[in-house]
């Protein structure tokens, strides 16, 4: 074709692939709901909640979501479980129960209610100045009743852990969606696929401008937990605001030493250190002091963050 058009950002980045790819619009913003918000009791047959884990050592078949109680300090995540904030619709509840020697036996799980139905949504949090250790995006496949007739909804959620020196309140997040908003403005330019039946890209309504995105490998991840490296990335464009996505448990790397005197837990810190500069180091905290068999416990994944900066 002689004649066309380019969009274009000021990288050179082409802003859409309108043969195969729709174009992502901010569908809504909200504040996360905490988990220590979530009720809970010190009983194992009374109440628990859902908490990010390690796929490997989730129980139950329920992927990277296991089940924990919060109020357990010899835990040794515990001092980053309270931590942890929800980006959700609100809070379910599911009781499933087992019967035997004539005593119904159950458990009150918490869970977080999906966002969106949209497998292709993407869930940014605004990260705080102590930065982040942890962000999960997942889609829960769950079918099926309790006793009572609940369930678990299908769909999207997604979970960010601050830093444990973080000690203020809910942070924002923003979901942005290739499902189409309504137009914000009579004027813009609009780009259909090639049978004109769908909408590739169109100014006229909110796109969701991502500013830049992250890499590091398993490797690299590794290295900065266990040798107490760390990586700084010079961002294409200054920030205000770092507004962080990972999809998947990517961003949950972390390794767990068990000794006979404590257990002491690794993971990544991801923060600003510059309205230019996106700085990942290792966050160390001294978990706990009870006697444990030695052990290390560790997972390290590649990781990929969209960066973007929503106020």
């Amino acid at each position: 074709m002689t004649y066309g058009i380019q969009i274009k950002n000021s990288a050179g980045d082409n802003l859409v692939d309108y043969g195969t790819s729709l174009t992502y619009y901010k569908k809504s913003f909200g504040t996360c709901t905490l988990v220590s918000s979530i009720p809970n009791s010190s009983s194992t047959t009374s109440s628990m909640r859902f908490y990010p884990a390690d796929p490997s050592t989730a129980t139950g078949g329920n992927g990277p979501l296991t089940t924990a109680n919060f109020y357990a300090s010899y835990n040794v995540d515990y001092y980053y479980r309270l931590k942890t904030q929800l980006a959700c619709s609100g809070i379910g509840t599911i009781y499933p129960r087992r019967t035997g020697g004539g005593q119904t036996v159950g458990t009150t799980y918490y869970f977080p209610t999906a966002i969106s139905s949209n497998k292709d949504d993407i869930v940014f949090f605004k990260i705080p100045d102590e930065g982040t250790i942890g962000i999960y995006q997942m889609w829960f496949p769950f079918t099926g009743t309790d006793v009572n007739g609940d369930t678990i909804d299908v769909g999207l959620r997604a979970m960010m852990t601050p830093d444990p020196s973080y000690t203020g309140g809910a942070l924002p997040y923003c979901l942005v969606s290739t499902d189409l908003p309504d137009s914000t403005s009579d004027y813009g330019v609009r780009v259909y696929d090639s049978d004109g039946s769908t909408i590739m890209f169109d100014t006229t309504r909110d796109i969701a401008q991502f500013k830049d995105h992250i890499f590091i490998s398993a490797a690299t991840a590794e290295d900065i937990i266990t040798n107490n490296t760390s990586v700084t990335f010079n961002l294409r464009s200054s920030i205000s605001n770092l507004w962080l996505a990972a999809d998947g448990s990517g961003a949950a790397n972390y390794k767990i030493v068990y000794t006979s005197s404590g257990a002491d837990l690794f993971t990544l810190n991801v923060r600003k250190t510059s309205s230019t500069q996106v700085t990942i180091s290792r966050n160390f905290i001294d978990a706990t002091s009870l006697s444990w068999s030695p052990y290390t416990r560790q997972s390290f994944n590649d990781a990929l963050f969209l960066v973007a900066d929503y106020g």
